[in-house]
């Protein structure tokens, strides 16, 4: 009895820590932003200096990047990684983030469902507008127009969505963006 009141304590104590206002997570997001920004930084010049401008990175703005860890963290903690990802990441590249909620991790079968009655509805309501094309080029054009993106994107990014990526996503982008520039300069400075 004692036992399992003292942990429905701590999990009610661990509830009301907010990660993001822990000094450990403030420190560790300073320095992972601190770290990210001097490489892209390094890596920008790099490519620079071998005249390989699709290598270069660009600037990180260290002070936003460590709000985006606190808020990934803090999204983790308050179990609303869903709707802090379309907010925050999906919203730089999707025209209408929140609509696309709906198909966030969608299931196989339901997707496909999914694009056969996008089918049927613009078949249905612009006959003339979609005449010969395909359940796919059918979708294609509604994602592109609602989304702003093709529908091969769209099914990577939104539908093919797992926790567990999205969070990789977040945490390792940077240094695969960098990673990979590392190797254009280098095969271009090989050739």
């Amino acid at each position: 009895m004692i036992d399992s009141m003292k942990e429905r304590m701590m999990q009610e104590a661990m509830g009301q820590i907010t990660p993001s206002e822990t000094p450990v997570a403030q420190a560790f997001a300073h320095a992972i932003a601190s770290i990210e920004a001097r490489q892209m930084a390094a890596i920008t010049r790099l490519a620079e200096a071998a005249d390989v401008d699709e290598a270069a990175v660009g600037h990180l703005d260290a002070g936003a990047r460590e709000e985006q860890l606190l808020g990934l963290a803090d999204a983790l903690a308050d179990d609303r990684m869903e709707d802090w990802w379309l907010d925050e990441v999906a919203a730089g590249h999707l025209d209408d983030p929140d609509r696309a909620a709906d198909y966030l991790g969608m299931d196989r079968e339901a997707w496909v469902d999914q694009i056969a009655t996008w089918g049927e509805n613009y078949r249905q309501a612009a006959p003339d507008h979609v005449e010969g094309m395909t359940d796919a080029q059918i979708a294609d054009l509604h994602v592109r127009e609602t989304f702003g993106i093709p529908l091969r994107e769209f099914t990577r990014e939104v539908v093919d969505w797992t926790r567990g990526e999205a969070v990789e996503g977040v945490l390792a982008g940077n240094l695969s963006s960098t990673t990979s520039s590392i190797h254009r300069v280098a095969a271009e400075l090989e050739d």
